[in-house]
């Protein structure tokens, strides 16, 4: 069923993210939608697909300074303080996306017809994936 099927594929999705510090190095913010265009610009290295059994999984790194603007633009106003505020919550964390397509549709959409079989995938995407998702890195040894 779904649960095993991604469950077995975990294996194939490691997430190996690199070249953050592209991003600390920047010297003037970016627009949010030039930050989320240099995110997922495969040759920048932050955003990872893989693509098995129909399935495609794309993980994107969320840096930082990109949660901290969503979340002030949500807001009516804001101070460097605020944005301090919310830069402390977000920090010592990496924060990434996860998207899952089957056959170029949301994952779920294969069981919309039997309402028990969407239920546990929507249950399973919610709460169980966490338990089968890792993050991976490559770290080089000298």
């Amino acid at each position: 069923m779904f649960v095993a099927s991604l469950r077995r594929s975990r294996g194939l999705f490691g997430c190996l993210l690199g070249g953050w510090g592209l991003l600390s190095g920047c010297t003037h913010p970016l627009p949010s939608t030039e930050y989320r265009a240099y995110l997922v610009d495969p040759t920048h290295g932050l955003t990872h697909t893989t693509e098995a059994g129909g399935a495609t999984l794309t993980c994107t790194y969320r840096p930082l300074d990109l949660l901290v603007l969503q979340d002030l633009a949500a807001l009516p106003a804001s101070t460097a303080a605020v944005r301090d505020s919310l830069a402390r919550a977000y920090a010592g964390k990496t924060y990434c996306t996860l998207t899952l397509a089957r056959n170029g549709g949301e994952i779920e959409n294969q069981f919309i017809n039997d309402p028990v079989a969407y239920q546990q995938a929507l249950a399973y995407l919610n709460t169980g994936l966490g338990a089968d998702t890792y993050l991976a890195s490559r770290v080089s040894v000298q």
